[in-house]
């Protein structure tokens, strides 16, 4: 975790903080699109499966 900024901080640290903030934000968005994504894609190939086992037949 990232401890939050006092104000005898300087510039530099600001703006180190605020990339470290945005990058682990951003990483947790990714992951997070990724898993929705990647879960809407196996559920299109499951009813695929079982449609194609139901009415192929």
């Amino acid at each position: 975790m990232i401890s939050p900024l006092s104000g005898d901080d300087t510039l530099a640290d600001r703006q180190t903080y605020l990339r470290k903030r945005h990058a682990r934000r951003s990483g947790t968005r990714r992951r997070t699109a990724s898993w929705i994504i990647g879960g809407a894609v196996a559920c299109c190939l499951c009813v695929a499966g079982l449609g194609g086992l139901l009415f192929g037949s």
